[in-house]
């Protein structure tokens, strides 16, 4: 017996029979099989999925279903397309999506390639970092990303702006990087992609107006242009749109998988606290939401430094939070006087608060929470500068 599962399989099965006389080989058969029982499977995870989300709504009042993982998480994956190579060349990788196409449109996992040469594993990863940033915001925004962390984002009154901030928050890391935008690319904001000796692997937005996707491909044989269409609601500043997964981010480790709930918080704004004896302006407070924003997709320790609508010093990924404070002071410069910084946890001490006071900057946000606050507040208010306390962190590692 012979089980065929889709309709694309019948002119293989004809040839396979016409060429055993009537008869289907083994290894034809053994292929056969593996497609059935994988399709049976995907059925079997769909059943189960559909049971789980009709059961939680009755016992979300006993168990709190919404802040609870699942007992068991069945995923069908399906071979999407086979990547350029891994984090190195000399490793296979290939991309997969959910079997049944579940938000798979407003993701990158959905997003359709128009142009440049093949996907690795480290573009898709880094563009997925880039887009999850840029979809924070309501206005045009832009977000370059090198090794999984933001080297520059900004936001403007178009993206061509957004785009101009976000490159000359660190012109030396952004050569090579990857870009999203929050909204789609017209010639005006092609041409300022274009211009100067920039160079970008990927280009990832919601959509390319004609002109500006010729132009972009006549300046870059090989920049990969990614189209990913964003979702129909609108966007919510500081709340980032449902994934396929329903919230769930997956990591593997060896032996087994780490599951938790996705970061979607972003602007708690009613649980801010302004802790220093003089209160933010408006403009300080808008730089720190900027920088809260950003700081939130930024690997821990995160320190990042923002002004005027974009990112101006980034440090991430240390070990200690001195030492990314350092980066991102170094990175910042001169611009780091006037600016608001984010720390994406509390300040253990007051060391490094006293450094970037000491770099010009007069306001700062961050959790709180640590048995030294006080003395940090104190240096807050020593410089004559305004920190206000979210009461949340945003480690990302």
């Amino acid at each position: 017996m012979l089980v065929v599962t889709s309709p694309d399989r019948y002119e293989k099965v004809l040839g396979d029979l016409r060429e055993h006389g009537g008869r289907c080989c083994g290894k034809h058969r053994l292929k056969q099989a593996q497609r059935a029982f994988a399709h049976t499977a995907e059925y079997d995870a769909a059943i189960a999925g559909y049971l789980a989300s009709t059961i939680a709504p009755r016992i979300a009042e006993e168990q709190q279903a919404a802040q609870e993982l699942p007992e068991t998480i069945a995923i069908t994956l399906k071979l999407r397309q086979h990547l350029r190579y891994g984090e190195n060349p000399h490793q296979h990788a290939a991309l997969y999506c959910d079997a049944a196409g579940r938000g798979a449109g407003e993701t990158l996992a959905g997003a359709r390639q128009l142009h440049g040469k093949e996907l690795s594993y480290i573009n898709l990863l880094d563009a997925d970092a880039a887009l999850n940033c840029v979809n924070e915001f309501a206005k045009p925004a832009a977000c370059i990303v090198k090794h999984a962390t933001p080297c520059g984002a900004g936001v403007g009154s178009s993206i061509g702006e957004a785009f101009v901030r976000a490159y000359g928050g660190d012109p030396l890391a952004a050569f090579g990087g990857i870009v999203a935008f929050n909204m789609p690319l017209d010639l005006a904001s092609a041409e300022r992609i274009v211009e100067g000796q920039k160079f970008l692997e990927v280009i990832v937005a919601p959509g390319f107006a004609p002109e500006a996707l010729e132009l972009l491909k006549s300046r870059w044989k090989n920049v990969r242009l990614l189209e990913c269409r964003t979702a129909d609601q609108p966007i919510v500043e500081g709340q980032n749109r449902p994934d396929s997964r329903e919230g769930i981010a997956i990591q593997s480790i060896s032996g087994g998988f780490l599951v938790q709930q996705r970061d979607q918080v972003g602007l708690n704004e009613g649980d801010w606290r302004v802790v220093s004896q003089r209160r933010p302006t408006a403009e300080e407070m808008d730089d720190m939401r900027l920088a809260w924003l950003i700081c939130k997709h930024v690997k821990s320790n995160a320190i990042v430094l923002a002004k005027a609508g974009a990112s101006v010093g980034v440090g991430g990924g240390q070990v200690d939070r001195v030492g990314a404070a350092r980066i991102a002071i170094e990175k910042a410069g001169d611009r780091a006087k006037l600016a608001a910084v984010a720390s994406d946890a509390f300040f253990p001490f007051p060391d490094g608060p006293t450094l970037l006071l000491a770099a010009g900057v007069t306001a700062i946000i961050q959790p709180g929470g640590s048995v030294r606050d006080a003395e940090t507040i104190a240096a807050v208010d020593a410089a004559g500068a305004t920190m206000v306390l979210t009461g949340m962190r945003h480690f990302r590692h």
